[in-house]
């Protein structure tokens, strides 16, 4: 859990950051030539695409990461669904999100910010693959995690009132 909520530490980073170089900044990919440039580019935009699916989708189905992470698109009104169903639908989407990012040639990213995301969600896809063994949602309550963890720091953080 603490592992795959570093990852997801990262990834918002990351997606926050944005995938372009600052104003002024030369294109690493621009010594090559024009289509490297474009190899270059898109596999940048196809990177940026799926973490930023990736998160929405983790944003959507387990809506406490954006709450603890301060994320203000984050729906609040809920708890994550934690039943098999949505568990293992989840797990499929991620296996598709592998299998595409393995499809861009990581190669083409060398000296992008996309390199960087590319790496973090490879390895945030491949570990949570990895851990399913584990089968942690099979129990879910322990002294680190859990409900009765979850419950007090929630509290602290969920917006009270409204706009109105």
């Amino acid at each position: 859990m603490h592992r795959r909520l570093t990852h997801i530490c990262l990834i918002a980073a990351l997606v926050g950051c944005g995938g372009t170089n600052p104003p002024g900044t030369p294109d690493p990919a621009a010594a090559g030539a024009g289509g490297q440039r474009e190899n270059s580019a898109g596999a940048a935009r196809q990177v940026t695409a799926l973490a930023d699916e990736y998160w929405k989708e983790l944003i959507e189905t387990f809506p406490l990461y954006g709450v603890f992470f301060g994320v203000p698109e984050t729906p609040n009104d809920r708890l994550n669904d934690n039943s098999i169903r949505t568990i293992r639908a989840f797990e499929r989407k991620e296996d598709r999100w592998l299998q595409r990012l393995s499809a861009v040639d990581d190669d083409a990213l060398r000296g992008r910010p996309e390199e960087i995301t590319y790496g973090i969600l490879r390895e945030t896809l491949e570990a949570s693959r990895q851990q399913r063994v584990c089968h942690a949602e099979y129990w879910p309550l322990n002294q680190q995690s859990g409900l009765q963890i979850a419950l007090p720091f929630i509290s602290q953080l969920q917006p009270l009132g409204s706009d109105e």
